[in-house]
């Protein structure tokens, strides 16, 4: 399936909030307990207005199929650019897409992103128990970076840092 990847737009909010939603439910069903909160479609949406709105150091893209649906959504974050690295983060395709390469062309769009802005490496955190994630990003060159971080309060699901490094060191 061919997928065109464009930077994202404020009118693609509800679109990538729905992308979000199923591929969280679908993507974390075996991590998370069926009873634990899931956020909000605010909250969702508020994660990604400010890189939509090309508010501060964020940028997002997004992965859409021939028929210009929207499958598919990153954000690169510039912010950590003061120490060298920049951050990855909410790529998330629709499961109806899955395997099918939107989430490669998303991570390349991140990638350009942040060569173009002279950042030498990237980071991103992801859950332990995501398989399917970390697996992705170990075939595309990511390295896992030791220690975790807690994700919820009261749950005991964790995340580990990946980075990625863009220029070869000498």
């Amino acid at each position: 399936m061919f997928f065109s990847v464009r930077r994202a737009r404020p009118d693609d909010l509800d679109a990538l909030v729905g992308v979000h939603v199923r591929s969280a439910r679908d993507g974390y069903s075996h991590i998370f307990p069926a009873d634990a909160p899931f956020p909000s479609d605010e909250e969702i949406a508020a994660r990604w207005r400010p890189a939509l709105a090309g508010e501060a150091s964020a940028t997002a893209f997004v992965a859409e199929s021939h028929d210009d649906v929207v499958v598919g959504g990153v954000i690169a974050d510039l912010a950590p650019v003061e120490r060298g690295f920049g951050h990855l983060q909410h790529l998330y395709v629709d499961p109806s897409a899955w395997g099918r390469g939107a989430g490669a062309a998303l991570h390349d769009a991140v990638l350009g992103s942040c060569r173009s802005a002279g950042l030498g490496d990237l980071e991103l955190w992801v859950l332990v128990e995501n398989h399917r994630a970390r697996d992705m990003y170990e075939r595309w060159g990511w390295a896992i970076d030791p220690g975790e971080r807690l994700v919820h309060e009261g749950l005991d699901v964790t995340e580990v840092r990946y980075v990625l490094a863009m220029v070869p060191r000498s």
